[in-house]
């Protein structure tokens, strides 16, 4: 990891090496925020030339958006890959993240009582 890091800050990854620096980084958890990550995932699509590609970034980078509980965000990258119909796999994964959007922002917190 510490390898990809040095070649990334030396010049630019190409799209295979970004993946899998974003893959370690998310198998380490090594990512406070997922600041890194996102930022992968934007080199990524700025790379991608295949549309299973670019559906792939944005699959990766609106699932970190859900886990940071950034909706809007969520909404536009899974609603890209709904567009994009490069793979029925991403398809199924964009329609579960989305559907744990729609359930986070119907959640409703229980009043906590206070104890007599």
């Amino acid at each position: 990891m510490a390898l990809l890091r040095a070649a990334r800050d030396n010049g630019p990854l190409d799209e295979p090496a970004t993946s899998l620096l974003f893959n370690l980084l998310h198998d380490a958890a090594d990512d406070d925020g997922h600041g890194e990550r996102l930022a992968l995932c934007d080199h990524g699509l700025r790379l991608a030339q295949r549309a299973v590609a670019r559906s792939s970034w944005h699959l990766r980078r609106g699932t970190l958006y859900v886990e940071r509980g950034d909706r809007a965000s969520a909404l536009l990258d899974l609603q890209m890959v709904l567009k994009l119909k490069a793979s029925d796999d991403h398809t199924a994964q964009a329609h579960k993240a989305l559907l744990a959007v729609a359930t986070r922002a119907t959640r409703v917190t229980p009043p906590t009582r206070k104890r007599p």
